[in-house]
């Protein structure tokens, strides 16, 4: 079963306005001192998918500009399915599984944001290898995040066990002593 890291770049450009502008949203900006987040997270997935895969990526078609460019300068093929207009993630997501569905029904998707900051890129490869592993045993799988700090920004996961386990619930964005409480009982960010 081929393997489609398909990295998710939609954004408004709203949250670290005025840096981000709906053009040029976060994901193609260099936070980090190195190279943009969409970059990062093309090199941090690309070498999953493989010799039978491809890296798609969901996008807004205003920032096929950036996307090519990008990918240009990384030398990185990649699939674009571009959204005349943004959805949210449920319906980009959706996209690609109906791509990937015509294409390869057999297809392993990991779907990951393109503007996330992951300075372990081996350890996160690896944590997507193992969760397509338990993908192509018919299992949907997702990833949760070792909470630094009660947050009522995030919505959480309550496993029903160490490693990867069944999820026993996912919960919406709690209030602080909530979350503080939920990370206690050993609930991941969603």
């Amino acid at each position: 079963m081929a393997f489609y890291p398909v990295i998710m770049c939609g954004g408004a450009g709203t949250r670290l306005w005025p840096a981000s502008r709906a053009a040029r949203p976060k994901q193609f900006l260099d936070l980090t001192g190195g190279e943009s987040l969409f970059r990062q997270t093309v090199r941090r997935v690309a070498p999953l998918a493989g010799a039978d895969g491809h890296v798609l990526i969901v996008a807004g078609v205003s920032h096929l500009p950036a996307l090519r460019r990008q990918l240009a300068d990384l030398g990185v093929p990649a699939v674009l399915l571009l959204e005349p207009k943004a959805r949210d993630s449920g319906p980009a997501m959706a996209a690609a599984a109906a791509w990937l569905a015509a294409r390869d029904p057999d297809a392993v998707a990991a779907f990951v944001a393109s503007d996330h900051h992951i300075p372990d890129a081996e350890a996160f490869r690896a944590a997507l290898a193992e969760a397509g592993d338990h993908a192509r045993q018919d299992r949907i799988v997702t990833l949760g995040v070792q909470p630094t700090e009660p947050s009522p920004a995030y919505g959480y996961i309550r496993p029903a066990g160490p490693g990867a386990a069944p999820v026993a619930a996912f919960v919406e964005k709690p209030d602080r002593d909530t979350a503080a409480r939920w990370i206690g009982e050993g609930y991941l960010w969603n």
